[in-house]
């Protein structure tokens, strides 16, 4: 079965090469104008790196930074690390905003980023969420968190709980911030580019909990942006999907 999903896998990606490779350049030629137009350094780096990766954020990068950087949040709470590829996103508002940068994960990532103004945890998410505000009140002045974004297990349960704990430590008019909320067989990435891995398991528990959390069915497919339950709820189907939830006060 793995030989075969090996071969199915590469005959998938050779496919979506010829499929996207004159949207791909277009979309490149585009990109690299646009960055020409930039005057930002921080975020000159952010879309540098955009254009040399090929993973399942990287075309979020944009709508990411975009979304952050309109709370002007002095607290920025991040749950799962991985790699670091939002982590490095994260650490260039940073620089920009001269905020806090809290990052945390059930596995050691303090490795991913050097900077000494980024503070590492490692700890379950859910734990640390709940242990929020004791943790706050030692460590920065009893501060919430303006912006969490949560991309961790993707387990339906779990990110429930992620949900409900991180909505009651959020500051006025703070977002929670999910990725993956897209997560399909196939994806598509900015200007309908197909992404060149085929998913055999989607996974589908960010979007159920969201759905549970707010009591109605969404079709993440689409883009949209709506009022439910005193959140402003804003969604970017592309790249796995990112959903955008802002408390209302």
């Amino acid at each position: 079965m793995n030989i075969i999903k090996k071969i199915f896998g590469l005959f998938y990606s050779i496919f979506c090469f010829m499929l996207n490779i004159n949207k791909s350049r277009k979309y490149v030629n585009d990109y690299k104008k646009n960055i020409s137009l930039n005057d930002s350094a921080f975020f000159n780096e952010i879309k540098s790196k955009r254009l040399k990766s090929n993973n399942d954020i990287c075309h979020q990068f944009d709508n990411l930074f975009y979304e952050i950087m309109s709370n002007t949040p002095k607290v920025i709470l991040e749950l799962g690390v991985r790699r670091g590829e939002s982590t490095f996103v994260l650490n260039r508002i940073q620089k920009i905003l001269k905020n806090i940068h809290i990052s945390v994960d059930i596995e050691d990532c303090s490795k991913v980023l050097d900077d000494p103004n980024w503070m590492f945890i490692k700890d379950d998410s859910i734990e640390f969420l709940k242990n929020y505000h004791s943790w706050a009140l030692t460590n920065i002045k009893a501060l919430k968190p303006d912006v969490i974004f949560i991309d961790t297990s993707h387990l339906y349960e779990e990110t429930l709980k992620e949900i409900k704990f991180s909505a009651e430590i959020l500051g006025d008019n703070g977002s929670i911030i999910f990725h993956d909320t897209n997560h399909n067989h196939f994806t598509y990435l900015d200007h309908n580019i197909i992404y060149n891995k085929f998913n055999y398991k989607p996974q589908l528990g960010v979007k159920l909990a969201l759905e549970n959390y707010f009591d109605c069915k969404f079709n993440f497919k689409t883009s949209f942006i709506i009022i439910r339950k005193n959140w402003l709820i804003k969604h970017y189907p592309e790249s796995f999907g990112l959903t955008i939830m802002r408390k209302l006060k």
